[in-house]
């Protein structure tokens, strides 16, 4: 047997650490206003040319009668005590009547 020399090659398993950007997905709950609608008055002054009637005063005759007292003198008769006295004794009337019938059914 001979020896015969030869070269090897010799693998090195060697760890490498590589930083990879992932793309990551990341949720967040975000409030969105409510939009509200505000109806506002606003004023706008204006000049506006107006007809004002005028008081008008209306003078009126008004015929009120007058009243009058007048007095008058009446002579009343002077009433003395008359007594008048009637007196009736055993007086009799006879009265007639019509005598009803009784109807039995």
């Amino acid at each position: 047997p001979k020896i015969i020399q030869q070269e090897r090659h010799h693998h090195i398993h060697v760890e490498e650490i590589v930083d990879v950007v992932v793309e990551q997905r990341v949720e967040e709950i975000v409030h969105v206003p409510v939009v509200q609608q505000q109806e506002q008055i606003v004023q706008n002054p204006v000049e506006i040319e107006v007809e004002v009637p005028r008081p008008q005063v209306i003078e009126r005759t008004i015929e009120v009668p007058k009243i009058q007292i007048e007095e008058k003198i009446i002579k009343v008769p002077k009433v003395t005590q008359t007594i008048v006295d009637t007196t009736v004794q055993n007086m009799v009337q006879t009265i007639e009547i019509v005598r009803p019938k009784i109807v039995q059914k």
